[in-house]
């Protein structure tokens, strides 16, 4: 299914970027484990879109993920570097095959900055 190819892409994509880097974090799907060393990286898919040709035929799907940098402080500009590889990561250009789904780009749609609180006991 699409979805499976995506989450490889942005798995492989995201981690190898960070090895170019020689930079060691968590990279997860949806959830991190509770025992997940801080920062690390969730992403996560929100919505997908298809794009349909004539007579119905589905000839794209355009998906929406969530990708974020998760941490312990409120000292954002801590985690520039790792937010900079991953966006450089993503939206360089691309026309590559993962498990016969074309991926034909990527991009950044918004940039989202917010504080969670992390619930113990």
């Amino acid at each position: 299914m699409e979805f499976n190819a995506i989450n490889k892409f942005i798995y492989q994509t995201i981690s190898d970027a960070l090895d170019d880097e020689d930079l060691d974090f968590g990279v997860h799907f949806a959830l991190a484990p509770q025992d997940a060393p801080f920062p690390y990286i969730v992403f996560t898919h929100l919505t997908g879109i298809d794009i349909n040709g004539v007579y119905a035929s589905r000839v794209a799907t355009v998906f929406t993920y969530n990708i974020k940098v998760v941490g312990t402080e409120y000292n954002f500009s801590d985690m520039d570097e790792l937010l900079q590889v991953i966006d450089e990561a993503i939206i360089a250009p691309r026309n590559e095959s993962i498990d016969s789904y074309n991926i034909s780009g990527a991009y950044r749609t918004e940039v989202i900055n917010y504080i969670e609180k992390r619930e113990y006991g």
